[in-house]
């Protein structure tokens, strides 16, 4: 066999059987999901884009509820088939993907089943399609499916690898009928941000049918509503909570209020 570099690999070995079996809206490729490290030296810092991680192939369940479904990561046919297999098991446990696959174009797959941990090798012309992949899942109720919001402004804005994870796994709690959900996110990485999409899911698929809000200060509450909220501002279905808790408008969907210390 002739030698091929990871991009020859993918170009003329992978891809052909990757589309052969699988719809072209629901194959993602070269997904770079963290930046990568910052390195300072002396006063001046830069991104240091080598250690920033980017995944070969994403396959979808589903792009508008933001749910991967499979892994695929690719090497040169220098190497055995199973050379990029725990690479691809570390994208997959950031990125909370169930399947895994890793080849080199030699001859196999390897294959890793998250689920069930299960490992198993596959001829190279038969990777799973989609609905063997499904069929291999945890039935779901329909409302897990619910989209995400979708921003069409000049920079739309895309979640991040963890909040989408925090966000799809509090939606199927809810769904599934949990009671008590906790997030708990640092300063900085996009909390109300998680929790707009966790609304606007909840809300799209009738799971929820009213949602109170609650923050400690009331420039919290403003802050909100003037930026990552907005969408439900516009659409006229938030409102404030007054003082008098008999004024409440219960047309409004979601209800922004203060938590008072005692």
């Amino acid at each position: 066999m002739e030698d091929y570099s990871e991009e020859d690999t993918k170009a003329k070995i992978l891809e052909p059987i990757i589309r052969a079996n699988w719809d072209e809206k629901l194959i993602q490729r070269e997904l770079r999901y963290t930046p990568g490290r910052f390195r300072v030296v002396g006063q001046n810092s830069s991104r240091d884009t080598k250690t920033s991680k980017k995944v070969d192939y994403i396959l979808w369940k589903d792009r508008a509820s933001q749910q991967p479904l499979a892994v695929i990561e690719a090497e040169s046919n220098k190497h055995d088939d199973s050379y990029g297999m725990s690479q691809a098991l570390d994208y997959a446990e950031d990125l909370n993907i169930p399947f895994v696959f890793a080849s080199s174009g030699r001859n196999i797959w390897y294959f890793k089943n998250r689920i069930t941990q299960e490992e198993s090798t596959i001829k190279l012309g038969n990777l799973p399609d989609y609905d063997k992949l499904i069929s291999m899942l945890d039935e779901q109720p329909d409302a897990v499916d619910a989209p995400y919001y979708v921003d069409l402004g000049e920079t739309p804005r895309e979640p991040r690898y963890y909040q989408r994870n925090a966000i799809n796994a509090v939606v199927e709690s809810i769904v599934r009928g949990q009671q008590k959900n906790l997030l708990v996110m640092a300063t900085g990485t996009g909390k109300t941000y998680t929790a707009f999409q966790i609304i606007y899911r909840l809300l799209y698929s009738n799971t929820k049918k009213h949602v109170l809000y609650l923050a400690d200060r009331d420039v919290l509450i403003s802050q909100t509503m003037n930026n990552d909220f907005k969408p439900f501002v516009d659409k006229g279905i938030i409102t404030r909570v007054g003082e008098n808790p008999e004024k409440v408008e219960t047309a409004y969907q979601i209800h922004m209020a203060l938590l008072r210390s005692q």
